[in-house]
């Protein structure tokens, strides 16, 4: 009997070094009747002062002329804006954004720093290093984003649209920056503003991350639909004429119904279907339809039907025009 009590003490015992040496902490402490969630594949934000400021020191955009960074301002707004940046008011993305293309270069296509052997350089003649270099209007280094080329780190859309979708997380993170964080970029913010102002194109936001308002095709009747940012494609590029928001092909966004209903290309003309308006909390308001544009049930999904529908105060029915 002792000795059939020892064996179980003994048989109990080693289980539970087994078990203690071999589930992993996640699951040390968990339920058997709750799955455990799986670990996030997302890569981790990019640490503060990645992109470093060497070129900014160099050539420092205030010794531009006043008319050489209006012009400059307003191509990074352009470029950034067709890439997705939220134009959410004058402390938003948007803003910010352009404001650190003027700090880190001036918005010169062309600007090259190698941290490495902390030089200004030319993109030609780095075009087969491996040094750490800072490349185009937004700066976007070669050695952390090794993903990013060269013909497109030094061409001015495709330079924002990885600024967009892979260095700011889709627009909300700047701190990789360090004219960001050491706020350098708020000297420039003045001309930014002004620059975002003079839009008159650029992509209809939502304020979901990485949602644009977006078309499959650029047709009368065709229905507006739920689109990812950061491509700049001409399906999801609106043209702002007072409060109409004008395609490519020269049709604009209106309600098919009124009270309800999906939102599709329409033949421009004077009614008011096809009139948006902002309204206070970021909604856009439809005069005709007496309802605001809404992503039905904040689904995100691509390809998903927007709509009108009841103007409350919800995150679907948040949206930023150009």
């Amino acid at each position: 009997m002792i000795r059939r009590c020892l064996v179980a003490v003994t048989a109990i015992a080693s289980i539970a070094v087994l078990a203690t040496t071999v589930l992993p902490p996640e699951l040390a402490g968990a339920r058997p009747d709750r799955p455990v969630a799986a670990p996030s594949t997302n890569p981790p934000p990019a640490p503060p002062g990645t992109i470093g400021d060497g070129y900014a020191r160099l050539h420092p955009a205030a010794e531009l002329s006043p008319g050489s960074l209006r012009s400059a301002a307003r191509r990074c707004a352009s470029w950034a804006s067709r890439a997705g940046f939220t134009n959410n008011g004058r402390h938003g993305r948007l803003v910010t954004a352009v404001a650190i293309a003027l700090a880190e270069s001036g918005c010169y296509t062309k600007a090259c720093y190698n941290n490495t052997t902390r030089r200004e350089c030319t993109p030609w003649h780095t075009r087969h290093s491996r040094d750490s270099i800072d490349r185009g209007a937004w700066q976007i280094n070669s050695f952390y984003w090794k993903r990013v080329s060269n013909h497109c780190a030094y061409r001015g859309l495709c330079a924002a649209r990885r600024a967009y979708v892979m260095v700011s997380e889709g627009g909300t993170y700047f701190r990789p920056w360090r004219t960001y964080t050491t706020g350098v970029y708020k000297r420039y913010l003045p001309v930014a503003r002004a620059a975002v102002r003079h839009l008159k194109s650029g992509t209809l936001t939502s304020y979901f991350k990485g949602v644009c308002a977006a078309f499959p095709k650029d047709k009368r009747r065709a229905k507006v639909r739920v689109g990812r940012c950061g491509g700049a494609a001409r399906d999801q590029q609106w043209y702002r004429y007072h409060a109409k928001l004008i395609t490519h092909r020269h049709l604009c966004l209106g309600a098919k119904y009124r009270h309800s209903g999906v939102v599709t290309l329409q033949k421009c003309n004077g009614r008011w279907r096809q009139q948006w308006w902002g309204r206070k909390g970021w909604s856009l308001y439809n005069r005709g339809a007496h309802r605001c544009l809404t992503d039905p049930g904040a689904s995100r999904r691509r390809g998903h039907p927007l709509s009108v529908g009841k103007c409350i105060n919800r995150h679907r029915k948040r949206w930023f025009r150009p």
